[in-house]
């Protein structure tokens, strides 16, 4: 058999390609209707793994960034079975605005296939309603500031609570403690526009 290195390459650029589209996904939390207000993401998230947030009273509306195709949907959740990710609320497609009400807890999205095999009604139970496992939300903005809550054993629980706290009150960058600051990192890569309030120039208050 001949050595064909032009199909060889051609795979691995494919191969390539779809690793780097998953990747590039990440899931975003809003702290207020119509997706606006602060945000919450799971960054580089896989199809099918539920994002659960740490807003104290969960999140009122939800997009994804980073998605290829209009055969690309996202749910969101209310608590149920003992999860965040337990009763699937709503669907749409990945580049929309879900925004369903307030109490979200968890939120995934799926591709054209793996989205097919979801069930066609409300489920309790994470399996049922089409995740295969759920990850903790992993950074947060506190008025355009982005600060780390993934935990890793550098943030504290208790300073996690906090961040995720002072971003459900929208609270401005000038009275984030300074104890906190140390959290902060680089803004993340998203094609939201940061958000309707944010793109208007207005915030509201809760």
């Amino acid at each position: 058999m001949l050595f064909q290195p032009t199909k060889i390459l051609r795979k691995s650029v494919a191969w390539t390609s779809l690793l780097s589209t998953v990747a590039g996904v990440n899931v975003i939390q809003y702290s207020r209707d119509f997706c606006s207000g602060n945000r919450g993401l799971c960054t580089n998230i896989g199809s099918t793994v539920c994002c659960i947030t740490n807003f104290p009273w969960g999140f009122d509306s939800a997009k994804v960034s980073g998605t290829t195709s209009d055969t690309d949907y996202q749910y969101v959740y209310n608590w149920a079975g003992g999860t965040c990710c337990g009763r699937r609320v709503s669907i749409a497609r990945a580049k929309d605005c879900i925004s369903t009400g307030s109490n979200l807890c968890g939120h995934a999205w799926c591709r054209d296939k793996e989205c097919a095999k979801l069930p066609a009604v409300v489920t309790t139970g994470a399996a049922a309603a089409g995740c295969n496992s759920s990850v903790k939300a992993n950074l947060v903005e506190i008025d355009n500031k982005w600060f780390d809550v993934s935990g890793n054993g550098t943030v504290s629980e208790a300073h996690i609570a906090k961040l995720w706290s002072l971003s459900a009150a929208q609270v401005p960058a000038a009275e984030i403690p300074k104890d906190l600051l140390k959290y902060e990192t680089l803004a993340p890569a998203l094609d939201d526009d940061g958000g309707m309030e944010k793109k208007m120039g207005r915030r509201r208050n809760r």
